[in-house]
């Protein structure tokens, strides 16, 4: 089936101006009510989390920077565990962790305002491997303190996997759904520029 040129064209020009205007969907949501005393939440993975290792390490920090701006003031959660895989393999769960809102200073290579689950049992990656945090929500028991306000909400920032010094093990680097738009409509436009040469060299 031949689709005439004029459409084709259109087809990239709309695709191109919705990836250029999308709202990227959210990777990351904390809902609930946190950010007060005694309040409860959940903390949702929306869509799998692809993060490559770069560096052999033990896991201790899953991270995500500039979660939140840096209030000087650290809170920590207890939180359900989060399902996670190797490589395709087998769902495994974390040990217990918890969630803290910001980092306060510097820390290795995580930067204030970084929010970050700390793991009680580290998980050993080698460089090469693929580390998936699966999709799920896990609920953040709130104590007697309130966590930084900025955290509730939707992040789409990238993901980190830190050592115990702070030191980035893996990081994820998947276009937005408005890049993956983008690049269809280029692509479309490509396609049409290449059925009018062919046009233009048959006539």
């Amino acid at each position: 089936m031949k689709f005439p040129t004029p459409l084709i064209r259109w087809v990239a020009v709309l695709a191109f101006a919705c990836g250029l205007t999308a709202v990227a969907s959210a990777n990351i949501i904390v809902s609930g009510n946190v950010d007060q005393d005694a309040g409860s939440g959940t903390f949702q993975i929306t869509s799998q989390i692809d993060l490559t290792v770069t560096t052999t390490g033990d896991v201790t920090y899953l991270a995500f920077p500039d979660w939140v701006t840096s209030d000087g003031n650290s809170t920590h959660l207890s939180t359900d565990a989060l399902s996670y895989q190797i490589n395709g393999g087998g769902s495994q769960l974390f040990e217990y962790s918890t969630l803290a809102d910001n980092l306060i200073s510097t820390f290795g290579d995580l930067g204030p305002g970084t929010g970050y689950f700390f793991l009680t049992s580290t998980i050993s990656v080698t460089a090469g491997d693929m580390f998936s945090l699966l999709t799920g929500s896990v609920a953040i028991n709130n104590g007697s303190s309130a966590f930084n306000s900025q955290a509730i909400g939707t992040y789409t920032g990238n993901v980190v996997l830190a050592d115990s010094g702070g030191t980035v093990l893996a990081t994820s680097a998947v276009p937005e759904p408005a890049t993956y738009a983008a690049l269809v409509g280029l692509a479309a436009l490509g396609m049409a520029a290449g059925w009018r040469r062919r046009c233009v060299n048959r006539s």
